[in-house]
């Protein structure tokens, strides 16, 4: 492939798109592939404009839509603001020119921060499992121990490691309980597990409890909170809405024990949580609500009633502008008389004979600035009617009722009101109702569906389809699938315009956390932790017209143990794989499997090769920001039999 920097010389060259009479370059030479450099200026958002190399029968196109021959005109924007960098969630550094795949071998390590001493006293780093933000001079990011009061937020200096300051997560949302004699004590278990934020002078994160035992505790433990960005003081913190339609005990009565306690009470929320990181657009924060419902499943009398939403906040002060949630409020609320069991006469609650779930916890959304939209994606059901799930077996195909269940699915919001405008499910008719401890049971109450939620964020990006450019909404899922769906339908219900299977899908598998875009070129991890492959997972990059694999290379931290000893098990048989989201950077993709060790990976974009690991010394479930000739990177994922965190490590070529 002979690619060309654009001078005066081809653009006399590039036939009529450019005022000249001949589509091909006369300097090509020899008929092979060849590519032109480019200035994209993505419609509507001209700020995010990149460089690309694209072939030369598609230049035209590009001109007719705004682009420009050469490099870009302007500086290019090299922070790294957000979990997904950019507007679009590509996690791509389009700016990155001195990490490539000749210089990759040669990346080492410029410092590492794992800790800080203040007044005597040592705050150890904990696992840092979500994406920096890297933002001026400073690196900004959050860390989290299984279940004690230590998570923080951090400001350090990108050169010196200095903390400019930082905050403990109860600190901030003020969850303490306070004695009579005004002493605070922390309540355990809150953390932020979010990418920060960083939109003008704002630091923006979510949170959660990590700990099962204390999520009847009635206290709220989910909200996005604000602080400033030179000093960390708060500025504003708002707690995700009630549910408007969640049901009084006297709208869905409980059945009684004989002293007359209720055995099914209703549950209070408190099992909100903030998963997703936000994004920000024209003074408005974007950010996904999820639960921890089906995870209380083992509690046998829990009752669902929680549903997945979507909240744009005010940037300025936090106020909530709207709330969508991905159960319409007609399948949500039953018209059901409450049933009555014939066999106690007590009330048979109406949580089953409802749709429920459909959280909001993938990465990131993406903005689609010239159509007005936000594309989020969505997780399983926890409840389905009865009617639905009477006689139909785990993973069934099943005529499901009318849309409004946005189940497993890519959704398009409408950005000032949050009304769905369209949906797209790779298994829109299976029953995915799911609930984690109900995989080893044959209750009445429990319902196994493959739980193939998207656990990535949506991308959006520009590609080239029979020699025009088309944005295509895209997102990867957790039944190892990535789909692609046309940006501008108008199909409340499309088609995709393509879907490709990347490997196996299960319910600790397929893709996770997130999938990075570059000229056009997806790249994505895989799971594979039944090692149904015979791999730990896999990386494979997909052509973004027509998802064909350009490659697809084993995770290249193997183990040939099985079980695999490397990669710790969970729930029992599977065993983790690969997990943290790929980040591209100049023709490198970096990612990581979820072994032990905590290998850190470059790979050569255009081949899969391996270019570089890095053994960090902990399990890595996060993937890295690139600004400036830097890898910003964590490690640490004490969940699931991971270990804990070592540090913050930063990587450059010397």
């Amino acid at each position: 492939m002979t690619r060309y920097l654009v001078g005066f010389l081809c653009v006399c060259a590039l036939g009529a798109a450019a005022g000249c009479g001949e589509l091909y370059p006369p300097w090509g030479g020899g008929g092979g592939h060849h590519e032109v450099l480019i200035c994209h200026v993505p419609p509507g958002n001209p700020d995010n404009a990149h460089e690309i190399w694209v072939g030369e029968s598609a230049v035209p196109a590009h001109l007719d839509h705004g682009d420009t021959l050469g490099a870009c005109p302007f500086p290019c924007d090299a922070e790294w603001a957000s979990f997904g960098r950019d507007l679009d969630n590509s996690r791509w550094q389009k700016c990155e020119t001195q990490i490539s795949p000749e210089s990759a071998a040669r990346l080492e390590l410029k410092w590492v921060f794992d800790g800080f001493t203040e007044n005597d006293v040592h705050h150890p780093v904990g696992d840092i499992s979500a994406t920096p933000s890297v933002v001026g001079d400073g690196v900004f990011f959050v860390d989290w121990t299984e279940g004690l009061e230590e998570a923080k937020v951090y400001r350090i200096h990108k050169e010196t490691r200095e903390v400019v300051w930082w905050r403990y997560i109860w600190d901030i949302a003020d969850f303490v309980e306070v004695d009579a004699a005004g002493n605070r004590t922390p309540i355990p278990g809150l953390v932020s597990r979010t990418s920060p934020l960083v939109v003008g002078d704002s630091v923006i994160i979510g949170t959660q409890r990590r700990r099962p035992e204390l999520f009847r505790d009635p206290r709220p433990n989910a909200w996005i909170i604000s602080l400033n960005k030179n000093t960390g003081a708060v500025q504003w913190k708002t707690e995700p809405p009630r549910d408007p339609l969640w049901p009084t005990p006297a709208q869905d009565p409980s059945p009684k024990d004989e002293a007359g306690n209720e055995l099914l009470p209703i549950p209070d929320g408190s099992e909100i949580v903030i998963t997703a990181s936000p994004v920000a657009h024209d003074n408005r924060i974007y950010v996904g609500v999820s639960g921890w419902a089906e995870f209380l499943s083992f509690w046998a009398h829990y009752r669902f009633f929680y549903r997945g939403s979507v909240l744009c906040l005010d940037a300025t002060n936090g106020d909530v502008i709207w709330q969508s949630f991905m159960v319409d409020d007609d399948l949500y609320v039953t018209s059901e008389e409450p049933e009555t069991d014939p066999n106690t006469g007590q009330p048979i609650p109406r949580d089953r004979r409802r749709y429920t779930g459909n959280s909001v916890w993938s990465s990131a959304p993406a903005i689609d600035v010239k159509r007005e939209r936000l594309y989020v994606t969505t997780g399983n059901n926890h409840t389905a009617p009865k009617s639905v799930l009477e006689g139909v077996g785990s993973g069934e195909i099943v005529d499901l009722p009318q849309p409004g269940n946005y189940m497993d699915s890519i959704v398009a919001l409408d950005l000032g009101t949050g009304a769905v405008e369209w949906s797209y499910s790779p298994v829109g008719n299976l029953v995915d109702v799911w609930q984690i401890f109900c995989r080893d049971t044959d209750s009445d109450s429990c319902a196994e569906g493959p739980d193939f939620d998207y656990g990535a964020g949506a991308n959006l990006f520009s590609v080239e389809i029979g020699g025009e450019r088309r944005d295509v909404v895209g997102a990867g899922s957790k039944a190892g699938t990535y789909s692609a769906v046309e940006a501008d339908t108008e199909d409340p219900r499309p088609a995709p315009r393509w879907e490709t299977q990347v490997g196996p899908g299960s319910f600790f598998g397929g893709i996770h956390w997130g999938t990075s875009v570059a000229n056009g070129v997806v790249y994505a991890p895989l799971g594979d932790g039944f090692r149904e492959s015979g791999d730990n997972g896999f990386f494979a990059a997909l052509d973004g017209a027509t998802g064909q694999f350009v490659w697809k290379v084993p995770n290249p931290i193997a183990d040939e143990g099985f079980p695999p000893a490397n990669y710790p098990a969970a729930f029992g048989g599977i065993h983790m794989s690969i997990h943290a989201p790929t980040t591209v950077a100049n023709g490198v993709v970096f990612g990581a499997p979820f072994d032990l060790e905590g290998h850190m990976l470059a790979l050569d974009a255009a081949t899969g090769d391996l270019l570089w690991t890095y053994a960090s010394g902990a399990t890595v479930y996060g993937g890295p920001a690139v600004v400036d000739g830097v890898v910003y990177w964590g490690n640490g994922y004490q969940t699931v039999a991971g270990t804990r965190g070592k540090g913050l490590f930063a990587f450059h070529v010397p």
